[in-house]
């Protein structure tokens, strides 16, 4: 299971406070990526460590985390599913 994974958070204001918090220790060069559906699915960026810049990947792994939420449902009911992947979505 994933720890802490429960958000009510907006994935928006998320990214806002990871990107803000990366500015905050130097990153530059942010870009966020974005699959074909239109959904991020990482975070690169550069940070100078001891002179040299050097590149970063953050990932979201979306389907990853939906699947490993969808497996903790036993009997989803309606809704449940969509539910899930708006979940999968704020915790990725």
């Amino acid at each position: 299971m994933i720890k802490n994974y429960t958000s009510q958070v907006p994935p928006d204001r998320s990214i806002s406070h990871i990107e803000r918090s990366l500015v905050a220790h130097g990153a530059k060069n942010i870009m966020m990526v974005y699959d074909p559906k239109g959904h991020l699915s990482g975070m690169a960026f550069i940070i100078s460590i001891r002179g040299k810049d050097m590149p970063f990947m953050l990932r979201a792994e979306l389907e990853r985390v939906e699947t490993k939420l969808k497996k903790a449902v036993r009997k989803p009911r309606d809704g449940t599913l969509k539910k899930i992947r708006l979940e999968a979505e704020r915790t990725a």
